[in-house]
């Protein structure tokens, strides 16, 4: 196909369904709908363009027919509520479905080269997307079963807490398992490219893990085996000098204070204290005053 005024056909046809008023701030911004890789030359449409190609049919059909096929489309849904069904946006190269949380089927999206499905938690099945190039699933709950996605290049499941069983995911190129601490067992994962397990707590043998070219993997709360730990000290606090300011307001005291030779210079309120105590004050200064047991010094 040729593709030497594809910019200004697909602009005219954006603008067919413009309303006057509207054809200024469009030709201003419509630079962004358009980029041009090395080998293809592909339409990104921005979220309000993406949503009108994804509910208007017309608008759909002159799009398509301008590009000449879907492949051609990088199309941005994002947080977009009122997006439910996406049978129909299966041949897009790249698809944001991020936070879509009404998409529940996406059995129709194996064909999408990268695609987004971040925060989508009603996508429970995603046994057909085998075939994506880039799958990003972070903290899609509902997802448990990824046996079916061992031939994506670069998966993304951060925080998708119910997964357990990643045998299937050894030949992913890029592999994300952030957080997902039903994961145990790693040791098929040894042939993976890039490998992040932070957060990943109980995993705690990767040994297997030997020729993983880039890996992560510092759990969040380190398991520490105090049985083997050498204890070089022993402190006896019967001999512990503290210095400290201690606050015992309504505290109950079933002590023995010995204040000899205290000079205090400080009110102290002792209200609701129950003093269960000895006091003695038998060298206290002569220019004291006791009364309730709070000692002032004039």
């Amino acid at each position: 196909m040729v593709f030497g005024n594809l910019y200004e056909d697909i602009c005219g046809v954006i603008c067919s369904f413009l309303y006057p008023e509207d054809f200024r701030q469009f030709y201003l911004t419509s630079k962004d709908i358009f980029k041009e890789t090395k080998n293809l030359k592909k339409i990104v449409l921005n979220r309000i363009y993406s949503l009108k190609f994804y509910k208007d049919i017309e608008f759909r059909e002159k799009v398509i027919s301008h590009v000449g096929t879907c492949y051609q489309l990088s199309l941005d849904l994002r947080n977009c509520f009122e997006v439910k069904n996406v049978s129909h946006l299966g041949g897009v190269h790249t698809l944001d479905l991020g936070y879509c949380v009404n998409v529940k089927d996406v059995s129709k999206l194996g064909g999408v080269h990268t695609l987004d499905l971040s925060l989508c938690n009603n996508v429970s099945d995603v046994s057909a997307l085998g075939s994506v190039h880039t799958l990003n699933l972070y903290q899609c709950s509902s997802v448990s079963d990824v046996s079916k996605l061992g031939s994506v290049h670069t998966l993304y499941l951060p925080y998708c807490i119910n997964i357990y069983d990643v045998s299937a995911l050894g030949s992913v190129n890029t592999l994300d398992l952030t957080c997902c601490n039903k994961v145990t067992d790693v040791s098929s994962l040894g042939s993976v490219n890039t490998l992040n397990l932070s957060g990943c707590d109980n995993v705690t043998d990767v040994s297997a893990l030997c020729n993983v070219h880039t890996l992560i993997w510092s759990p969040r709360y380190p398991v520490i085996n105090v049985d083997e730990l050498e204890v070089d000290a022993v402190i006896n606090v019967d001999d512990l000098e503290v210095d400290a300011v201690i606050n015992v307001d309504d505290h109950e005291v079933d002590a023995v204070i010995n204040v000899d030779d205290l000079e205090v210079d400080a009110v102290i309120n002792v209200d609701d204290l129950e003093v269960d105590a000895v006091i003695n004050v038998d060298d206290l200064e002569d220019d004291a005053v006791i009364y309730n047991s709070i000692v002032f010094n004039w």
